[in-house]
């Protein structure tokens, strides 16, 4: 691979020609900004350069700023040190020489920005919003400027990504020439607007295209209104608008600061953080132990079998002919096949409709699809996906003929969302070769595909499907074979506790309207009666089989079968459908639930309880994660973002929300084990915490720290521990493994920490972990006496207990792909309360981030839990006394050369503040 790296080469025509190589997608790196901003200053300080043109190695020019640094700076909650990009643009921006840019490669995001500025504009999208920020380097400002401001918020606001002949239709382009030519054409354009041949038009002062201000004002206004109704909870969205606004009202330079502000806050929000961890789950589903890393390659597939043309067969039948595979789809009579087929052109017809697919397009698909009756034609295909009824008998028959019927090479997929894959093909001898593909309704829209194998299916087969999948467009997760699989029988108590509320006295419609507002697409109610309430039957029993004793037991589907309600399909359910408008919630259906609640008898004491919405989002999603901890617990997944990803896109977790075990390690696993076990207590072993979930909440641990082997036979957990040892005791290092003893060791090279302080877990603060569970980790103190014993006596000199002392700084110690990795939140934090009997408690805070090579010190922050005006003579001498011990302190001296020191006396929350 390429070194990472900013070159210039200046030909004999004096055009500078500055290329970015940083593979795979030339990403702007901080390394990159500051090499670009090394080159553009060397070029204008020659004489020899005329113009200048920028372009990335490889044929592409840049796919963005670099997705890595959002971790870093997550893992921290404070931006990376680096060359301010904004300055290094404006650099670049008023550079004396013109320039232009090569770009053919499809790149997004801030290598877009970087090329409205340019001469040669060619681009796809903007798609920050989907990251929990806005664009940078301007963007906000130069893309209103060049296409509009209606085509621009689209662009921003939806993350949408254009072809370069569309963006050359809007403007955002100036010319679209071969790759071959297009360096030579880049320089004769520079070199025409050197000497004047060209127009230069920075797009920053551009105005033409944004109408007039009332106008605008009008777009914005519209477009505030669909944010407010599509995306509530996403604060980007609004930011963006807010940014735009700036820049409309005062001009493009007042936007270009508003938005590098609105930036620098938006990139440590949680909605960052979560659509961030989202975005690289979905990249770590590509690796699979014992299946991506042993050399296989995925075998090509070149015709499908679907059997069962229904809903589900239908849509999977759509997806593989839009993806040019040809299929065979089997039906059991003439009937059924005209209307499985019927379906198929169906789901093309919406999406010709919608614009997303051309009329050839569709006719090209269809042309490679045919209708069967029986299985002569099996003889020729590589793979077969079953997408019957969940009937076990039926199943098996099918696969025992298939068997017979397909080549041995071919691989037996089973659509079965619930039923055990060794159990469907224990009636053949090719269980190397069975396997699940899970997909999700409808299944030629929904993106996820779970590939489900057993304990013996073969690496080679779960890799071709993994790679058919990707053909598909879908992404596959690859989970171990269980009831249900991973995503659903995560979520099957989502409706459970929904039931459960209901019963004890919520209303149906409050529960989805708090659910809703939460993110999710549409509350459990309306969900069921989308699904059909067969379904919803069919599930409840297979579940109510498989986890005896840990189900809730309702009346209520079947009270509403027999009244004559089927949800959605026959337009009564929960709610009223008629069609070309909004579902309508039925008061009528309040008689069946009283029916329903009289039976189960649920309630205490007979009388409904009083919850608030929060309490009723807890009740329904956090036995959904504890089903997800059953999950981890017996190696289903094979890390917990799996479940992430599944969680975001088969069931419609909010993805800002990170996912089902992301949400739920911002929450705390104390947190979450103390409510369901007071539920247990009250209303059953539905809500009874697993072994897991209380294991993590009594030691302190995030539930994400889950690492499974990726043999399904084991079916072991091996699961990362916090390191404690310390360099002073030899004992306690004895009995640590060597890979933890090793990583100790990196750990204290990397981050320079001195031999005298080691590394301890820390005494439990269970309710602090809970709220702030990346906060406690491991604790770096001093192990040598003689620092002990100096600041015990510094502070007895002062009047301070010793006792109520203490010196520390906060770590988080976690195991990532590469080892471990440390990373610190509050550092180096004294904790002391004065020896007086009024018992006021003082703290100070030594607030420090852990950057790449050491320890940066900030400001010091020492608070006091009393209002300023109560605070005496006597009280204030005491702070002045513990000021003047840690400007002098040798502990801290010792620690670190980089402390602030001045004081400043500012207001605090119930008290003041001294910072030092």
């Amino acid at each position: 691979m390429a070194a990472v790296r900013v070159t210039m080469e200046i030909g004999s025509d004096g055009v500078a020609v500055i290329t970015i190589c940083n593979p795979p997608v030339n990403a702007l790196a901080p390394s990159i900004i500051a090499g670009l901003k090394e080159k553009y200053t060397e070029a204008m300080n020659r004489s020899d350069v005329k113009a200048i043109v920028l372009t990335g190695d490889g044929g592409k020019f840049s796919g963005g700023f670099d997705i890595n640094v959002f971790t870093e700076i997550h893992k921290t909650d404070a931006p990376k040190p680096s060359v301010a990009a904004i300055q290094v643009l404006h650099l670049v921006v008023l550079c004396s020489y013109p320039r232009s840019c090569t770009w053919w490669w499809s790149g997004d995001s801030n290598g877009l920005v970087a090329m409205l500025e340019f001469l040669l504009r060619s681009s796809l999208g903007l798609p920050e919003l989907s990251l929990g920020v806005i664009p940078g380097f301007g963007g906000t400002q130069r893309l209103p400027r060049l296409v509009g401001l209606p085509k621009a918020l689209d662009m921003m606001l939806q993350s949408k990504s254009i072809i370069a002949k569309e963006g050359e239709k809007y403007g955002l382009i100036d010319a679209i020439v071969s790759p071959e030519d297009l360096l030579k054409i880049s320089r004769c354009w520079a070199l025409d607007i050197a000497e004047r041949r060209k127009p230069w038009i920075s797009s920053l002062r551009r105005t033409d295209r944004l109408g007039s201000l009332s106008e605008a004002h009008e777009i914005l206004k519209a477009a505030r209104q669909q944010v407010n109704r599509t995306a509530p909870n996403m604060p980007q969205h609004k930011e963006c608008l807010d940014s735009v606004e700036e820049g409309v009202n005062f001009g493009g330079y007042a936007g270009v600061l508003k938005e590098a502000k609105v930036f620098k806050e938006l990139v440590l929000s949680s909605t960052s953080r979560g659509l961030v961890h989202v975005f690289f789950a979905q990249r770590a589903t590509s690796k699979v132990h014992s299946v991506t890393d042993v050399g296989l390659r995925p075998r090509k597939i070149k015709r499908v079998a679907v059997i069962g043309g229904g809903l589900m067969g239908s849509g999977i039948a759509t997806a593989l002919i839009l993806s040019n595979t040809p299929v065979i789809l089997k039906e059991i009579n003439s009937n059924f096949l005209q209307k499985g087929l019927k379906m198929i052109r169906a789901n093309l017809e919406g999406l010709v409709k919608k614009g997303s697919l051309t009329q050839d397009k569709m006719n090209k698909a269809l042309s490679l699809l045919k209708g069967v009756l029986d299985y002569s034609e099996f003889k020729h295909v590589d793979m077969v996906i079953e997408a019957v009824i969940e009937k076990v008998s039926l199943k098996q028959s099918i696969f025992a003929d298939l068997e017979k019927a397909c080549p041995p090479h071919c691989i037996l997929a089973s659509n079965t969302s619930t039923i055990d894959l060794n159990i469907v093909g224990e009636k053949t001898r090719s269980q190397d070769r069975i396997i699940g593909a899970h997909f999700f309704s409808p299944a030629h829209v929904m993106p996820l595909l779970e590939i489900v194998r057993t304990d013996k299916t073969s690496p080679q087969v779960i890799l071709d499907l993994m790679t058919i999948g990707k053909a598909i467009r879908k992404v596959p997760v690859v989970v171990g074979n269980c009831t249900g699989f991973a995503v659903n029988r995560t979520f099957f108590p989502y409706t459970q506790g929904a039931h459960l509320l209901v019963h004890l006295g919520v209303d149906v419609f409050r529960i989805d309207r708090v659910v809703s507002s939460f993110g999710m697409p549409m509350g459990p109610f309306q969900l069921q009666d989308v699904a059909g309430y067969g379904v919803a039957l069919a599930v409840k029993d297979i579940y109510d089989s498989a986890f005896r004793g840990r189900t809730f037991q309702s009346q209520l589907v079947e009270l509403m079968v027999k009244s004559g309600r089927n949800g959605k399909n026959n337009g009564k359910g929960y709610y009223i459908y008629e069609k070309g408008q909004k579902p309508k919630p039925d008061p009528s259906v309040q008689a069946i639930i009283e029916e329903s609640r009289r039976l189960a008898n649920v309630v205490p004491g007979g009388k409904p309880i009083t919850i608030n919405d929060q309490e009723v989002l807890e009740m329904i999603f956090f036995p959904v994660v504890n089903e997800a901890c059953r999950v981890m617990d017996e190696g289903v997944v094979i890390r917990a973002s799996d479940l992430d990803i599944s969680s975001v896109l088969g069931m419609g977790f909010p993805r800002y929300r990170g996912g089902i075990i992301f949400w739920a390690d911002t929450i705390g696993s104390g947190y979450i084990y103390a409510k369901l076990n007071k539920w247990a207590n009250s209303y059953g072993n539905f809500f009874k915490p697993s072994a897991y979930l209380e294991e993590r909440a009594t030691k302190g641990l995030p539930l994400s720290m889950v690492n499974v082997s990726g043999s399904q036979q084991s079916r072991s957990r091996s699961r990362d521990k916090v390191v404690s040892a310390s360099s002073g005791s030899a004992s306690t290092e004895a009995s640590k493994g060597s890979a933890e003893l090793e990583a100790l060791k990196v750990l204290r090279d990397r981050y320079r920490i001195p031999e005298c302080y080691g590394l301890h877990a820390p005494r439990p603060r269970q309710r602090l972990y809970d709220r702030f569970p990346d906060r406690f980790g491991l604790t770096v103190s001093p192990n040598s006496w003689r620092y002990q014993v100096a600041f015990i006596w510094e502070c007895r000199g002062a009047g301070i207990d010793p006792s109520r002392s203490l010196f520390l700084a906060c770590f988080r110690l976690g195991k990532g792909p590469g080892g471990y990795y440390l990373t610190a939140r509050s550092c180096f934090k004294i904790s002391s309360a004065p020896s007086n009997n009024k018992g006021w408690k003082m703290r100070f805070f030594f607030i420090s981030y852990a950057q790449e090579w050491g320890f940066s010190t900030g400001w010091a922050i020492w608070s006091i839990d009393n209002a300023l005006s109560s605070l005496s003579a006597g009280d204030i001498a005491m702070v002045d006394r513990l000021r003047g011990i840690l400007s002098s302190s040798r502990v801290i001296k010792e620690m670190t050369e980089e402390w602030m020191v001045g004081a400043e006396l500012s207001p605090a929350t119930g008290g003041m503040a001294i910072r030092i």
